[in-house]
């Protein structure tokens, strides 16, 4: 009401609050409005033991950022045996590693450290799937293209491969895999063609996921594909180093490869892409699940984050709006 048609600066907005407050939010005020950069949080030193009331959960979270250390109110969820929702519960963090014990009724089968992303911080790396977002961005790609396949085949690849240097690496290296003996570990990679040398090498990055590659099918996350007009793009992290991505294309089709050149850039917050006919069509796109989060310690192997507890809206529409 006081700055209705008028510029609030943060000052402005901080004497506001203080006043319904009823106290100084200083320091709450610094940190976000005055400060470069965000936390960035890790979780770690997870254990669990039996208590006289239930069960005694320890762990701690460390801030991983440079420079001083944020005040945070961090949402943590523990899915507990034989609950199918999730325990809950917030917790203050006012240190740059602090540890913590949480009292439960039952036995904590893994702990999730601000899963909904609530927080304003910055994520590792591991708390996103892999896309081909990051094959556009590195700086040095490496292209390997199948040395024994078909003549026209190997053709179109090529012109693919021109596609791939316009599609935003600083750097792109074009190689056919007879010419090379091993994959370099220091630059993004992206292998073309089902009798790729290297295939079985992509294979392996993929062991975690739901995919089966087989000689005549494909099998994604349970939806299967007949490769005789099947266009592929799956890419993922390698898991030695997580930082330069490691892609897989082939096609069935050479008169595929000029499209799936010309769509490819559209689709480049996917983990995987499946295109059929010389179009070519798009029939499946999505990312890999995230498995390897710094801020997921599994207590039981292979166990399922519990459900979460339903939000409210932060505001309800009039009636008028109201679609039934």
């Amino acid at each position: 009401k006081q700055f209705q048609f008028k510029t609030a600066s943060f000052d402005d907005i901080q004497k506001v609050f203080e006043e319904a407050k009823g106290q100084s939010l200083a320091s709450y005020f610094k940190q976000w409005t005055q400060r470069v950069g965000a936390p960035a949080l890790a979780l770690s030193n997870t254990n669990n033991r039996k208590s006289a009331e239930g069960y005694r959960l320890s762990f701690r979270i460390e801030q991983k950022q440079r420079g001083d250390v944020y005040h945070l109110r961090v949402p943590v969820v523990v899915t507990l045996e034989g609950e199918s929702q999730a325990w809950q519960t917030d917790i203050e963090m006012s240190q740059k590693q602090q540890q913590y014990e949480l009292d439960l009724p039952a036995k904590p089968l893994r702990i999730d450290i601000d899963p909904e992303f609530d927080l304003f911080r910055k994520l590792a790396k591991e708390e996103t799937p892999a896309a081909f977002t990051e094959l556009f961005g590195s700086q040095q790609m490496l292209v390997v293209l199948p040395a024994t396949a078909e003549a026209s085949l190997l053709k179109s690849y090529q012109a693919f491969a021109a596609d791939l240097q316009k599609m935003g690496p600083d750097k792109v290296i074009v190689k056919l895999d007879n010419e090379i003996e091993s994959l370099p570990q220091d630059q993004a990679v992206t292998l073309i063609g089902w009798n790729n040398r290297f295939y079985k090498a992509f294979e392996t990055t993929l062991s975690e996921y739901e995919v089966v590659l087989a000689n005549d099918v494909v099998k994604i996350e349970g939806t299967e594909f007949s490769r005789k007009d099947l266009s592929l793009a799956l890419t993922a992290r390698r898991s030695n180093t997580g930082k330069n991505p490691i892609s897989f294309i082939a096609s069935s089709l050479p008169e595929a490869l000029p499209g799936l050149g010309r769509k490819l850039p559209h689709y480049h917050k996917y983990s995987y892409l499946a295109f059929a006919g010389a179009e070519p069509e798009n029939q499946l796109k999505g990312r890999w699940p995230v498995l390897h989060s710094p801020m997921t310690a599994l207590l039981e192997s292979n166990a399922e984050q519990g459900k979460l507890s339903k939000r409210q809206a932060l505001a309800q529409p009039p009636a008028a709006f109201d679609a039934r």
